[in-house]
């Protein structure tokens, strides 16, 4: 186990963490999706439930590989520094997209709640982990 201390190291751990739990977080999110479709996109719906679980699914299965790079950046925040930034410009585009389809009135609410938690409250801490492993 590695000593917490004080300095750069401490801050190269806390980035560790941050991205382990950002690969958790993904793994919670987009896992059911390919369990039990009706039952995932039955939070999101607004009466009929939308028919196209294979879109649902690819986005679930991208959600999960995004998790996986980001355990990849919690083994060794250093050594993938250059991968940092996608991971806020992932959660940036899909952030981006589900407002401004919440904007045009072809997503419910509960999407844009579920992505504020998954996605925008991301952004802010992968930035200052970019800022401090740089």
């Amino acid at each position: 186990m590695k000593s917490v201390g004080t300095g750069p190291g401490r801050k190269i751990i806390a980035v560790e963490q941050l991205y382990r739990a950002a690969s958790i977080s993904n793994a919670i999110v987009s896992i059911p999706a390919f369990l039990s479709y009706r039952r995932y996109v039955g939070v999101f719906s607004r009466g009929d439930d939308p028919n196209y679980p294979f879109l649902v699914r690819i986005w679930a299965g991208m959600a999960l590989l995004w998790g996986a790079s980001f355990w990849e950046i919690a083994r060794d925040p250093v050594a993938r520094r250059d991968l940092i930034k996608y991971s806020w410009m992932e959660k940036l585009v899909t952030s981006v997209c589900v407002l401004d389809a919440y904007r045009r009135g072809e997503v419910p609410l509960a999407l844009v709640a579920l992505v504020f938690g998954t996605d925008v409250a991301w952004i802010p801490p992968f930035i200052w982990a970019q800022r401090t492993i740089s």
